[in-house]
C-alpha cells in the first residue's frame, strides 16, 4: 500500500461527508496539525504537572513523601495525563470524524463529557478496585471519587487544546 492510499485513508476517516471544506489537506495543515498535537501534549503536560504537584497533598503519603520520590511521580502521573488528554480529544474527532475539530460550543461539551466519564472510570478503579492510592480527609468527594481528580482533566483538557490552537494558529 503506498503512502498515499495510507493518508488518503487516514483524512477520509476524519473528514465529513459533504462538507469539502472540513477536510484536512496535506499540504500547510499537515503541519499544522503536527503542530497542535505537539502543543497538545506540551501544554497537557505542564498544566498537569501544576495540578498534580497541588493537589497531590489531598492524598494518602503524598505531604510526607520526600521531593526526590514526589517530583518524578508528579512527572509520570503527568505523562499519563497528558496522553490521557490526547486519548479523549481523539475519541472525539473520531466522533466528530474530523482531526482538528473547532472548539465550538457542542464540541467542547462531547470533550467534557468523554474527559469527564474517561476520569471518572479512572479515578474509580485506582482508588476502589486497586486501590493505587487512597485520599486524606480534607479532599472532597462525589461517590467516592475525589472531586479534584474528577474535573482535572476535563479543566486541563480543555485549557490545553484551547492553548494548543492558539499555539498552532488555528481558528
Amino acid at each position: 500500500m503506498e503512502a498515499n492510499s495510507i493518508t488518503g485513508i487516514f483524512f477520509h476517516l476524519f473528514s465529513r461527508a459533504g462538507e469539502p471544506e472540513m477536510l484536512i489537506h496535506m499540504s500547510s495543515s499537515k503541519n499544522m496539525a503536527g503542530l497542535f498535537f505537539l502543543s497538545l501534549v506540551t501544554s497537557a503536560f505542564f498544566l498537569n504537572f501544576a495540578w498534580e504537584s497541588f493537589h497531590g497533598l489531598l492524598f494518602q503519603n503524598h505531604p510526607v513523601m520526600p521531593a526526590s520520590r514526589y517530583v518524578p511521580m508528579m512527572v509520570e502521573m503527568s505523562l499519563y495525563d497528558a496522553s490521557g488528554i490526547v486519548a479523549f480529544y481523539l475519541v472525539v474527532s473520531a466522533c466528530l470524524r474530523i482531526l482538528l475539530w473547532p472548539t465550538i460550543p457542542a464540541n467542547v461539551m462531547i470533550y467534557l463529557a468523554v474527559a469527564l466519564l474517561g476520569a471518572a472510570a479512572i479515578e474509580f478503579v485506582a482508588v476502589h478496585v486497586l486501590h493505587e492510592w487512597a485520599y486524606l480527609p480534607s479532599m472532597p468527594a462525589v461517590f467516592g471519587i475525589g472531586v479534584l481528580p474528577l474535573v482535572q482533566l476535563p479543566l486541563t483538557g480543555l485549557a490545553s487544546i484551547v492553548l494548543a490552537r492558539r499555539f498552532s494558529s488555528l481558528p
